[in-house]
């Protein structure tokens, strides 16, 4: 316990310095925008065409088309990539570009 008023005023002092820290914490979180589609782990590969009734789908467990209902995908791009891969039984090349947002997103779509 302060048994002086310079006492008391350091530890006034210490406790605001320290609030003060806490609130530049919080506001710094604040003005950071907010990433991605939705929140939840490990990578979602999404597939861009408009096949399946909207801009974008993902494959659910049983590897059918599920539409992303979201118009924006916002984020920071770390990768772009035009991998070969077999599709429908043949190779053909696509256009995937990886995006660091709440999660990690892979976005693909044919090179054309």
């Amino acid at each position: 316990m302060p048994t002086t008023a310079d006492d008391l005023a350091a530890v006034i002092a210490t406790a605001l310095a320290e609030q003060t820290a806490l609130l530049e914490r919080i506001a710094s979180k604040l003005e950071q925008p907010r990433l991605g589609l939705h929140n939840g782990g490990g990578t979602l590969r999404i597939y861009a065409n408009r096949q399946h009734g909207g801009l974008w789908y993902r494959l659910n467990g049983d590897r059918q088309p599920v539409c992303i209902e979201e118009t924006a995908l916002t984020g920071y791009c770390t990768k772009v990539e035009f991998p070969r891969v077999e599709r429908r039984g043949k190779e053909v090349a696509k256009l995937q570009i990886t995006i660091q947002g709440d999660r990690l997103y892979v976005v693909e779509c044919g090179h054309d």
